[in-house]
């Protein structure tokens, strides 16, 4: 799937004219606060809510899960080729689903409760590894030939753990899968930056001037919604870890 951004709409739209900044990967930072604020406001309300009512929580923490796994993938194959006017209401949703499907797994493993605390430090421990990981995208220091192997690699064998983890109720497997999905979101938060920073380095000022504004607002909302499904999973994990 990530190999089609190499040729696909970078490779048709290489007309430059001069240059316009970092609009790309200020964009994409832009587009990963506002999902960020959107899916910790969506998760902490319905939380306060109704954490305390299985009869809606349980339900509504089902849903939310086959509804973000399916909204995810359709957006990670299809988000580059949709309409702006489809793509913004689209990544809104799927971020406010994301965020009540992950505030509610927390809170369901805490039996109804959220440690703000351990919930910030998460919340900080990612945004740290996404400046360092962005400054080796920048200067190119990023092997995305060996990063493509050791993404696969983990891939494979965080779905083994997951595998394990739902037949054996051990603490080691829980930990492991745990600790092997961190490794693969930040992994994926490398690729990531690969391609924002190539699209940006490729995204210059355009003969038509709206055709570049879309084109941006394109970009920023398609891969500012990978940085924030690659954080807030990396978040999700590291709290589990810090719970024990």
């Amino acid at each position: 799937m990530e190999n089609q951004f190499y040729s696909s709409d970078v490779g048709s739209n290489s007309q430059l004219k001069g240059k316009v900044g970092n609009k790309v990967i200020v964009g994409s930072i832009i587009v990963f606060a506002l999902n960020l604020i959107l899916a910790i406001a969506a998760g902490m309300i319905f939380v306060n809510f109704f954490a305390k009512s299985t009869k809606i929580f349980i339900p509504v923490f089902t849903i939310s899960l086959i509804l973000e796994i399916i909204l995810v993938i359709i957006f990670f194959a299809f988000g580059l080729r949709m309409p702006i006017y489809i793509s913004i209401p689209y990544t809104a949703i799927t971020s406010i689903v994301l965020g009540i499907f992950i505030l509610s797994a927390i809170s369901f493993s805490g039996l109804g409760s959220i440690n703000i605390n351990l919930l910030l430090a998460s919340l900080f421990i990612p945004l740290v590894a996404m400046l360092i990981l962005g400054t080796l995208a920048y200067f190119m220091k990023i092997n995305v030939t060996f990063l493509s192997i050791v993404i696969s690699v983990l891939l494979v064998t965080t779905l083994v753990f997951l595998i394990v983890v739902w037949f054996v109720s051990r603490s080691w497997a829980t930990t492991m899968f745990s600790f092997l999905g961190l490794a693969l979101m930040l992994a994926y938060m490398a690729l990531d930056w690969y391609l924002i920073v190539k699209f940006n380095n490729n995204f210059k000022s355009y003969e038509n001037q709206e055709q570049s504004k879309l084109l941006w607002l394109k970009y920023s909302i398609y891969f500012g919604f990978r940085l924030f499904y690659d954080y807030i999973y990396a978040a999700y994990y590291i709290y589990n870890l810090f719970r024990g």
